[in-house]
């Protein structure tokens, strides 16, 4: 990698990192206080200094040239890692607006609305269709085990927690994914995440009781979907420099392609030879997407002497303001990214839509969250990818609180869809290049463990909101509207202070 390279990338400030063949800094540049006119420059000398250290490094390593085409099939790596992680585990999910009851609502005949003009409604009609593809992935499963095995036995709140189950195991164990992946590498690590997750596929198969499946479909999935993640998520950043949020963000991408090739795959499967085999024939997938996915994963940078699991994990960084601020924002702006997801079909029904609008509403989401996580890391590297977050999250609050909210027909929650979706895709997106930004390349491995720990918390947004709704009205959604908005605002106010406090400026890139 050439030093013009290196120079041309956009300012990484790492507090309390310093590597450890960095020559000392002149006083000016280590001066405590800087003034709010003098941060970029201070910044900038003191990447200058980091950098000529960085290439020094890497001309004594030989290290592979980054951005190449390994960089790229790494990249097809943790994509396809995203699509049986993600994309396979959102069959479970319940589609909400493919019941009868909600088909007779009261307040959808109280308030039913026509589109009278032919030219929106062809408008309309195309980007339903194309978000069409994705619902049937949305709760083909939970449906099939709720009427043709449990018999309405089991309740919805018991049935959604298998998902829920899923989500918080696959962030639990991703510390313990990290000191497994020193010890054995990565290629070893992922192959063993297959084959957990292919195995808890075809065990659910299986499954008579709702406890089968919490263990297989929810721990188990979420071990091997934690081995195949964090193993691959943590080792990407390594490879991109200048285009690093591009190339997350085509990673991240997995899960929404994966949410739109899956509904083609069940759907006569599912017909032909039921959900046990529809399972089990899913658990082979997987193993064949992930042992492929095992072929292209690599470490950038040589693996050193084996650490201690204290050097791996290296706890101190949670003492660290920046990395306390960025998780304490993420997990706000988390806590109101799914109730759109979960409530919006519903929602739909009670203003007077059809089941299937309300359902193809999700479909949209769904489609245009595939398409901004893609379109966020393309924009983030020219505006600095914490700036794109920040301006992400605070489209994706002012949606809820300005479209959602005084949304009262099909056209309205079109737009609402359309734009939430493109905004809100950014925040898994820009997950890991941000981090990447606070901890440093060398500690992001251990950091993002920690990180997604922490931001566990976030998946229990959903639920919260339906606590709020029954809390203050049953009827109404205005709580569950603001609850999203104000959790994205505080997030992004949250997260712009963070930039501040690392740039001392509110227009540096970064």
């Amino acid at each position: 990698m050439d030093k013009a390279s290196l120079h041309s990338q956009e300012v990484v400030y790492n507090e309390n990192v310093v590597p450890d063949n960095v020559p000392p800094m002149d006083p000016d540049v280590s001066t405590a206080t800087i003034s709010p006119s003098d941060a970029s420059s201070h910044i900038s000398k003191q990447n200058e200094v980091e950098e000529k250290s960085v290439v020094d490094v890497m001309q004594d390593q030989n290290l592979p040239k980054a951005e190449g085409l390994h960089a790229w099939l790494v990249i097809l790596s943790a994509f396809l890692c995203n699509v049986v992680t993600y994309g396979i585990g959102t069959s479970w999910f319940r589609l909400e607006s493919s019941t009868s009851k909600l088909r007779a609502s009261p307040l959808a005949v109280r308030h039913k609305r026509k589109l009278t003009r032919p030219c929106l409604l062809y408008v309309l009609l195309f980007i339903e269709h194309v978000g069409f593809i994705v619902q049937w992935i949305r709760g083909v499963m939970q449906a099939y085990y709720d009427q043709e095995v449990f018999h309405h036995s089991v309740s919805s709140v018991q049935l959604t927690f298998v998902g829920t189950l899923m989500y918080v195991s696959l962030n639990l164990v991703s510390p313990a994914v990290h000191v497994l992946k020193s010890m054995f590498g990565p290629k070893i690590v992922l192959a063993a995440g297959t084959a957990v997750v292919s195995l808890s596929l075809i065990l659910a198969g299986f499954s008579t009781q709702i406890w089968h499946l919490y263990l297989t479909q929810g721990i188990m999935y979420g071990i091997g979907g934690s081995l195949m993640y964090t193993t691959a998520m943590g080792i990407a950043p390594q490879w991109f420099e200048k285009r690093r949020g591009l190339a997350l963000g085509v990673a991240t991408s997995g899960s929404g392609i994966g949410g739109l090739i899956m509904p083609f795959i069940m759907s006569p499967i599912l017909e032909n030879l039921g959900a046990p085999w529809c399972y089990r024939i899913l658990g082979f997938i997987s193993l064949a997407v992930g042992l492929f996915a095992s072929i292209f994963i690599k470490e950038r940078y040589p693996l050193q002497q084996r650490k201690k699991f204290s050097e791996l994990m290296n706890f101190a960084i949670l003492k660290e303001p920046n990395f306390a601020i960025w998780n304490i924002s993420c997990d706000l702006c988390l806590l109101g990214y799914l109730v759109p997801f979960y409530l919006m079909p519903t929602y739909a029904i009670d203003i007077g839509l059809s089941a299937s609008q309300g359902a193809n509403l999700v479909s949209v989401l769904s489609a245009f969250n595939f398409v901004g996580r893609i379109l966020s890391g393309f924009y983030a590297d020219y505006i600095g990818r914490l700036n794109a977050d920040i301006l992400c999250m605070t489209v994706s609050g002012l949606a809820c609180g300005l479209l959602w909210v005084f949304a009262t027909n099909y056209g309205i929650l079109i737009a609402f869809c359309v734009i939430y979706g493109l905004f809100c895709g950014a925040y898994f997106a820009l997950l890991a290049p941000v981090t990447a930004l606070i901890t440093g390349i060398e500690r992001f491995p251990g950091g993002f463990s920690l990180f997604l720990v922490l931001n566990a918390v976030g998946f229990f947004g959903a639920p919260i909101a339906g606590a709020v709704q029954s809390a203050t009205n049953s009827s109404g959604y205005l709580a569950t509207q603001m609850f999203s908005t104000v959790t994205f605002l505080l997030g992004a106010l949250i997260m712009f202070g963070l930039k501040v406090k690392m740039t001392k400026s509110a227009f540096t890139k970064i």
